[in-house]
């Protein structure tokens, strides 16, 4: 992130001093616009800016699932820290969707599951019985366990598993929308010499940074609380068992695909 602002900077310092020498081009930020066809307001700017960091911040963030029995207060909490941390360094941010990413990835090639279900493993999608959550290769590589696990993994519908989210594609669409529009917006004005407040250049930043965000999570489903449970199952009048009693009490985080 620092690299692109130091970048912005250096292709837009000359331009920031371009409306000083030549009085005619009045489109430069200021406090006040006498004609709104030529110039820019001080809340156009703002409104814009606050707008793209919102949408880059609190849509593109998407959390895992959550322990059991957290109220809403907590959740709500719970995201925010999330915010505040893709708005104070957003590179932990995207590295964080990326091992999920690329973790879900490989546990799609190896236990046959589509993108949707390995990226619900990694965010702790699934548990079993007890609560605990299946996030770990060595649960689903269980000599006595993880064959059976697999299956029931596999048996969830992809559908399932995104009708829980509560975004879908058409609002992570316009989030995206949003940032490339504003990305394009400063670019022009970059190479048009015209001037860039610094709110616009850090909020460049945050959007180039964001696009990577939304781009590794795409696949996420987006509030889920509420996980899969995969424990023992029967169904009524059989004793056909679909899931061993036992599972592993602990996903230890050394070895995890991903850990919230």
């Amino acid at each position: 992130m620092l690299l692109i602002l130091l970048a912005v900077h250096l292709l837009s310092r000359d331009s920031i001093a371009a409306p000083l020498r030549h009085p005619h081009d009045a489109r430069a930020t200021t406090d006040s616009c006498d004609d709104i066809n030529n110039c820019r307001t001080l809340f156009s700017v703002v409104w814009g800016c606050l707008a793209t960091i919102f949408a880059c911040t609190w849509v593109s963030v998407h959390p895992n699932v959550p322990p059991p029995d957290q109220s809403s207060l907590q959740l709500f909490w719970r995201r925010l820290k999330m915010m505040l941390i893709a708005m104070i360094a957003p590179e932990i941010m995207v590295g964080f969707a990326a091992r999920q990413y690329f973790g879900s990835r490989e546990l799609a090639n190896e236990f046959n599951f589509s993108p949707t279900h390995g990226m619900f493993v990694c965010m702790g999608g699934f548990v079993s019985s007890d609560e605990h959550p299946i996030a770990t290769k060595g649960q689903l590589e269980d000599p006595n366990f993880g064959l059976e696990l697999q299956k029931a993994i596999q048996i969830v519908k992809e559908k399932d598993i995104t009708d829980k989210s509560k975004g879908d594609a058409l609002s992570k669409g316009l989030a995206l929308l949003q940032g490339l529009w504003f990305i394009l917006q400063t670019l022009a004005r970059t190479l048009q010499r015209l001037a860039i407040t610094q709110l616009e250049v850090a909020t460049l930043a945050f959007a180039i940074m964001n696009i990577f965000i939304w781009l590794f999570w795409w696949n996420k489903p987006l509030d889920v609380q509420q996980p899969f449970v995969v424990g023992p199952t029967t169904q009524p009048d059989t004793e056909t068992v679909i899931l061993p009693v036992q599972l592993p009490l602990r996903a230890r985080l050394t070895g995890a695909v991903f850990g919230d």
